[in-house]
This record gives C-alpha cells, sequence and structure tokens, in this order.
C-alpha cells in the first residue's frame, strides 16, 4: 500500500456501524487516564510545608481535581460498559465487592478518613477502567483509539523525563542548595536529621520520574510502552509493503524514545521488566510457530505462563530474602520485608484490611527489626489489595489474575497478521480515516496537555515549553500510527501481550498499579490485552469487513459487542455510575475542606511572599522599590524600605496577627473532615505564636497559644492515632515545656513519645526524643532504658546507614545507657 492509499476514506457503511457513544465514552476515558499520568498530584494542597516560611507556587492537583477526573473516569466507563455486550458477570460482582470495601473506609469505617477517600475512590476509578478495557477490546474504533493514546503517553512521559534529566533536575539542587535552611524549617526538619538526609538523598539523584515522583514508576511505564511498540514494530514490518511508510517509521521512532526514556530512569528494574517482555516476545512467537495445530496446548500453556510470571516474580523475591545479607543488593531483600510485613497484616487484619492510606502504619509495627524503610505500599499488587482491602482486595485479586491468565493465553494464540482489501482502489480496511484519527487524536493529546501546563504555569521556562511542544507532536505522530496499524490489522498482534505481562511482572515489586498517576494506565494496559482473548472466546472476528463481489466492503457491528448476555455488562456499568456518583459526592465534602485551606493560605502566604522579596532587596539591591512599597502597604506596613528592622518588626507584627486567624480556620476545617494533618498544621501556627511574645508581660498570652497549640495536637492523635501525631503532640509538649518553664508539660511530652515509640518499635525518631525529655527531667533508669533500646534499634539499621545515627549522637545514647547521663 502506497502513501496515498491512506487517504482513502472508509466506506459510509463503516462509519455507520461505530457506536459514536461508546467511542466518545473511550476517548474521554482515555483523557482522563492521560491527564492522571501527566500530573503531579498533592494529598494537602499549600499547608504539606510551611507556607508561612517560603511560599511555593502550587503546580500539583488537589484532590478535588483529582477526585473530578476519577468522576469523570468512572461515568465515561459506565458508558462503555452499558453500551457493550459480554462481560462476565462475575466480573461485574468481583468489581463491586472491591469497591464496596475501598468505599468502606472512605466513608463508613471510623467515619471514613479524607486520604482513604483520595485513595480509595481513585482506585475504583483504575479498577473500572480495567473492566471497560474488556470492552473496549472487542471496538475495532475503540481499541486503536486505546492502544494509541496508551502507547503515545510513553513518548510525552520520555521527553518529560528528559526534561527534569538534563534541565530541571540541575536547577532544582541548585534552588535547594540556595534556600536549604528555609526549605528544612519549612518541612519541620532539623539539620541533619533522617528525614533531611533520607530527602537530600533522593532529591541529588538524578534520574527521570516524569509526573509520578518515582523512577520506578516511571521506568516501568517506560518498559510497558517500549515492549508494546516493540511487538507493534514486528507486526509492522510484517506487512511494510501494504502500509503507508509513515507508520512503521513513527513506530519506531516511539521505540527509541521510550527506550531513551527507559534508560534516563536509571531503574534497573524497569530495564528487567523491559528484559522480561522482550523475551516474553521471543518465546512468544517460537511457541505460536511450534503450537500452531495444537490450540488447545498453547492455551493451557499460555494460561499457566501468564500465572507463572506473576508467581515467578513472587518466588524470586522470597528466595532473595532466604539469602539475607550474604548479597550486597538491597532492592529486592527489601521488598522481601515489605512482603513479610504485609502478611503480618493481613493476619491481623484479614476482613477489612487496614485501609488503602493506611498501610504505612499498619507496617511500622508488623515490619521485620532489619527493615530500614517506612513505606505506603508493600509494593506488590496482590499484597496491596489484601493488607489494605481485606476480603474487597481478594475480590479484585481474583479479578486480576484472572486477566493475566487470559493475556497470557493472549500471547500464545494463534495469529495471522494481514490488512484485508489492499489491493489498489479498495476500501480503506479499518474504520478510521487518518484525517479522522489525527483530530481524535489532537484532542485526547491536547486535553491533558492543557491541563498540565495550566497546573504548571507558574513554575513554566522556556525549556520547559519547548519540551511540552515536542512531546504533544511526537506523541500525535506515535498515536496516529499505532492506532491506524492496529485499525487496519485483522487482528490485534498478540505481541502486545508481553507488555501487559512484563507491566505484571514488575508490579510485583513496584507500586505502579496502585500508584494514583499511573494505576488507570497500567490496569487498562492489562483489561485491552484480556479483552482480547474474551473477543476471540466469544467467537468474534476482528475484521468488521467481508467482500460482497467486487464493490465495497459490506460493514456489520462486531459481533464481540453484540453476541453474549446483556446482564454482566449492565451490571457492570451500574456499578461504575454507583462509584460516580460516590466520587461526586466525595469531591464535594474534599472541596469543602481544601477551600478552607487556600482561606487560612491566603492570610499568611502573602507575608511569606512579601518577606522574602524584602530581604532579597535589603540584602542585594535587586527588585523593583515602588512594587516593593506597595507590597508593603498592602500589608499595612508604613515603615520606609530604608529602615530594615522597622519593616521586619511591622511584617512579624502582622504574620503574627495573620497566623492566629489561619490557625483557627484550620482547626475548624480539621475538626470538620477528621482530618489529622490539618490539626497538626494548626497546631504549628500558634506555636509560633507562643514563640512571638518574648517580654515576660506576655507569658500569660503566650499560655494561652501553649493551650490552643496542645489542644489541636492532642485531637490530631484522636482522629489518627499514629506515630507521627503522638510524635508531634510530644514536640509541642517538649517546647511548651521549655518556653514556660513547666515541668508537667515535659511530663506529657515523655508520655506522648512513648506512645509514638511504641507505635514504631523499629525506629529510633520517636525513642530517640523520649530518651533526650527523660534525661532532662533526671529520669535516669528509663533514660538508660530507652538509650539501649534506641541503640539496639540503631544496629538493626545497618542495611541503610544513612538512617543510623550521628556518632555525637550515638557516643551520647551510650553515655546515658551507662547511666552516667547527658554532657
Amino acid at each position: 500500500m502506497t502513501d496515498a492509499s491512506s487517504a482513502i476514506p472508509a466506506t459510509p457503511s463503516a462509519e455507520a456501524s461505530i457506536d459514536k457513544a461508546r467511542l466518545g465514552a473511550t476517548g474521554l476515558l482515555l483523557i482522563t487516564v492521560l491527564a492522571r499520568c501527566m500530573v503531579s498530584l498533592d494529598p494537602f494542597p499549600i499547608w504539606s510545608g510551611d507556607p508561612t516560611l517560603l511560599a511555593t507556587p502550587q503546580t500539583s492537583l488537589a484532590p478535588t481535581g483529582q477526585l473530578i477526573l476519577d468522576t469523570i473516569s468512572l461515568i465515561a466507563a459506565a458508558i462503555v460498559l452499558w453500551r457493550s455486550r459480554g462481560l462476565s458477570i462475575w466480573t461485574a460482582l468481583l468489581l463491586a465487592a472491591g469497591s464496596t470495601g475501598a468505599l468502606a473506609h472512605a466513608f463508613v469505617i471510623e467515619q471514613g478518613s479524607l486520604d482513604n477517600l483520595r485513595v480509595g475512590v481513585s482506585w475504583c476509578a483504575a479498577f473500572s477502567t480495567g473492566v471497560a478495557g474488556l470492552a473496549i477490546a472487542r471496538d475495532r474504533a475503540c481499541r486503536s483509539l486505546a492502544w494509541g493514546a496508551l502507547l503515545a503517553l510513553v513518548v510525552i512521559l520520555a521527553c518529560k523525563g528528559a526534561l527534569q534529566f538534563f534541565v530541571e533536575h540541575p536547577e532544582t539542587v541548585r534552588a535547594y542548595k540556595q534556600h536549604r535552611a528555609q526549605f528544612l524549617e519549612s518541612q519541620g526538619w532539623s539539620e541533619g536529621s533522617v528525614m533531611a538526609r533520607a530527602f537530600e538523598r533522593r532529591l541529588y539523584q538524578n534520574e527521570a520520574t516524569g509526573w509520578f515522583g518515582l523512577s520506578n514508576v516511571f521506568a516501568s511505564v517506560c518498559a510497558g510502552g517500549l515492549v508494546g511498540l516493540l511487538a507493534l514494530a514486528g507486526a509492522a514490518y510484517r506487512v511494510h509493503s501494504e502500509l503507508p511508510k509513515w507508520t512503521g517509521t513513527l513506530i519506531a521512532v516511539g521505540v527509541n524514545v521510550a527506550g531513551a526514556g527507559l534508560a534516563l530512569s536509571m531503574s534497573k528494574g524497569g530495564i528487567a521488566a523491559a528484559a522480561v517482555g522482550v523475551a516474553l516476545l521471543i518465546f512468544g512467537a517460537i511457541a505460536r510457530h511450534r503450537l500452531a495445530d495444537k490450540p488447545d496446548v498453547a492455551r493451557r500453556l499460555g494460561v499457566t505462563l501468564g500465572l507463572l510470571v506473576i508467581a515467578g516474580m513472587l518466588f524470586g523475591v522470597v528466595l532473595r530474602g532466604m539469602m539475607g545479607e550474604k548479597l550486597s543488593e538491597l532492592s529486592v531483600y527489601f521488598r522481601w520485608f515489605y512482603m513479610q510485613g504485609a502478611t503480618r497484616v493481613i493476619g491481623e487484619h484479614p476482613f477489612l484490611g487496614v485501609g488503602p492510606a493506611d498501610f504505612k502504619d499498619a507496617y511500622l509495627l508488623a515490619k521485620p527489626a532489619l527493615s530500614p524503610e517506612e513505606v505506603t505500599s508493600p509494593h506488590s499488587i496482590l499484597f496491596d489489595w489484601l493488607s489494605t482491602l481485606g476480603l474487597a482486595g481478594a475480590a479484585w485479586s481474583i479479578a486480576w489474575l484472572g486477566w493475566i491468565a487470559a493475556t497470557g493465553r493472549s500471547l500464545l494464540s494463534r495469529e495471522t497478521l494481514s490488512i484485508p482489501y489492499a489491493a489498489p482502489g479498495s476500501p480503506s480496511p479499518g474504520v478510521w480515516t487518518t484525517p479522522n484519527l489525527v483530530r481524535a487524536f489532537i484532542v485526547i493529546i491536547l486535553a491533558p496537555t492543557a491541563l498540565s501546563a495550566f497546573l504548571e504555569v507558574q513554575a513554566s521556562t522556556p525549556e520547559a515549553s519547548i519540551a511540552r511542544l515536542v512531546a504533544a507532536v511526537l506523541s500525535l505522530g506515535v498515536g496516529v500510527s499505532v492506532a491506524s496499524l492496529i485499525d487496519r490489522l485483522n487482528s490485534v498482534p498478540v505481541g502486545l501481550a508481553a507488555a501487559a505481562l512484563a507491566l505484571a511482572a514488575h508490579a510485583q515489586i513496584e507500586v505502579t498499579p496502585v500508584w494514583l498517576g499511573s494505576g488507570a494506565w497500567m490496569l487498562m494496559v492489562c483489561g485491552l490485552c484480556a479483552g482480547n482473548v474474551v473477543s476471540y472466546r466469544a467467537g468474534a472476528s476482528s475484521d468488521l469487513h467481508s467482500p460482497t463481489g467486487s464493490g465495497p466492503a459490506s460493514v456489520t457491528p462486531d459481533p464481540a459487542m453484540t453476541s453474549g448476555g446483556g446482564m454482566g455488562s449492565r451490571l457492570g456499568a451500574l456499578v461504575a455510575l454507583a462509584l460516580a456518583i460516590a466520587s461526586a459526592f466525595g469531591a464535594m465534602r474534599m472541596w469543602s475542606w481544601e477551600s478552607k485551606l487556600r482561606e487560612a493560605a491566603d492570610l499568611v502566604t502573602p507575608v511569606a511572599e512579601v518577606r522574602a522579596a524584602y530581604l532579597d532587596f535589603a540584602q542585594s539591591g535587586k527588585g523593583n522599590a515602588g512594587e516593593l512599597a506597595a507590597m508593603l502597604g498592602s500589608l499595612g506596613v508604613k515603615a520606609t524600605l530604608d529602615k530594615p528592622d522597622e519593616v521586619m518588626k511591622e511584617i512579624a507584627i502582622v504574620q503574627f496577627d495573620r497566623a492566629g486567624r489561619a490557625a483557627a480556620i484550620l482547626k475548624n476545617a480539621g475538626e470538620r473532615a477528621r482530618h489529622a494533618p490539618t490539626m497538626q498544621a494548626a497546631s504549628k501556627l500558634w506555636m509560633q505564636r507562643m514563640a512571638e511574645r518574648e517580654s515576660e508581660a506576655q507569658m500569660l498570652a503566650a499560655g494561652d497559644e501553649a493551650a490552643l497549640a496542645i489542644s489541636a495536637a492532642e485531637r490530631a492523635t484522636e482522629l489518627a492515632p499514629t506515630t507521627s501525631s503522638w510524635n508531634w503532640l510530644g514536640t509541642v509538649r517538649r517546647e511548651v515545656g521549655a518556653a514556660l518553664g513547666r515541668r508537667e508539660s515535659l511530663v506529657a511530652a515523655a508520655s506522648a513519645f512513648e506512645t509514638g515509640a511504641r507505635l514504631d518499635p523499629h525506629g529510633t525518631t520517636s525513642s530517640l526524643e523520649l530518651v533526650r525529655v527523660l534525661d532532662s527531667l533526671g529520669e535516669k533508669a528509663r533514660a538508660a532504658e530507652w538509650a539501649q533500646k534506641v541503640l539496639d534499634v540503631d544496629r538493626n539499621l545497618r542495611l541503610d546507614p544513612l538512617r543510623q545515627l550521628e556518632p555525637s549522637d550515638r557516643a551520647r545514647l551510650e553515655s546515658i545507657a551507662k547511666g552516667a547521663g547527658g554532657p
């Protein structure tokens, strides 16, 4: 086929056969999938840092926006399923069962929580997207769009990764070094603390992460995309004489870009996943050839292969764990720790799980003593769902394992690729014309790109704009080429199943399927591959055209969309619609909370911005004096620019007043939303006000501020009795005791730190603070006992020396443990 043949329009009957409602819903669903991968997410807008100290531009999608995307994707999935047929009723029931567990944690169990709402609804939307993929796989027009969009995303991510690696990372490190003290203070981290050192270790690693924030998730998507594009490149080569030349060329470009993105991730696990996928491609090709006349054997072998990919990865983790510290490799060894901890969590919470967002605190209690890390996920999709959702997670796990078994079967399915009716002058073999595909992909790619650009406009640079433009153009070309190829072929290339199996393998040691940005993308890939097999089992032909003499091909609707019962599809649609309603309700609840966060931030952020601008002006002389004077005037500062002491004093007065008002707003918001971090933010503001009251005449008022700070911190421990909540309460009580000379506050601080230490028996943060407070109280015996515990834990942290104590801290603890007391 020549280039000119790509312009041959589809016959009117072909275009008429397309279900426009299903196609439109598919496009909308794909936009939400790409949008999630192209924005960073902020679970605690503005206040995850300290806006009173460091005003940073907000470039992330807030939880309300996340839930709006979820709602849209669930509505789109419901439409796709309603307009389809043949979905197993068991799949719909398993979707409902798993979603019920997630929503129970979001709204019912312990009156629900914002974090479980945010994560749980996102998981429901991602799984529903995978279920919709089962139906999309059996519609030629829809599956062409889906595969094109999912693989085009890999190109966008690779371009973003290149920008990060070569431009943004060096600039970020430079900016951090310039404002290091301010940043650490805004996070509440002391110089040289474990948290500060861990953050800096990750910061200084130059690796592509995309918008995910994790290089391994980025690498997983690039690895899956690379394998998928390689499969399509092979398919295109087999029929290259019947394709427009640009199709194979652009797919080859996609292969190279995806490979470059994978390399920039610096992820050994991602590279290994790609190697697994390539090996499966080769094995699949050989096995299909040798088992061509043994379909039953191929079917059974494929199912076994799919499940063995998962079992093999899990067995590899167990085997690495059994080797212990004999090997220097630690990444997989740590996964063994996660698996052990998750197993204990499952044993303690078998029915309901701990909640989608609550694995971390459960893991602190359950993890092996040698595990130095605090993780929010066991890094394995099955252990994730089982530990956080209990029996509901088991329902999703069963469904997903069924998809993987079907995907393995797809890999070994008999395949004879061809492009029907490719003779000169024949009608287009697909249902898409090239211009229509281009228009469709302009919308699918432009919409999430626009959202991403809008969120990041405050931090945009010329380099970022150029990278975004290049990504849009390249992804458009790759997406159209992939969609055009799949639309024209008589069947979907079974080699795509290798991409899904590679992702499934990596999902046993990584968080890709449960990460809020990437989960929907991965589960849709799995659904598309599994749906391909279901289509064949239903007796569907992927070719919509059948010749009628020498004239145009007559077109009938895809049999896979009309055969089989409709009850499963209708039930699945109703479940997705119910989830959309729950998501919309959650979005309204989230917006009520977020609006208060922004109201409080609007009080204190301008003060931080003006203070930073004035300090820069006073120290370097940079800036417009007139604009700066106007900014100071907007805060009510009357001192002139040439009197820095008076200016800073008046700024401090404004900050003092606004911090009190912001604290009251945050406390009310935290109470209504039952959100512990919001209560802690309010407590921190009252602590700042207490510290500002220096004179003896203000001590009574300082006591009032202290009482408010303690009250808010105590309430946080009631809302979320976690080690971090108890640590913060201990910190507040300790600071109050030191500032106001109250011994009873120090005694109460010791009690809070001890509670935190018992919730984190293998960590040193709480217990180290406890030793310091006990030593200051003169309780030598208890201080010595806890000092010895800290030293024992510190020895167990040898697998990550960065988390171990500083030599000075260790020497002091050894002295206390011997009964000599502190220096």
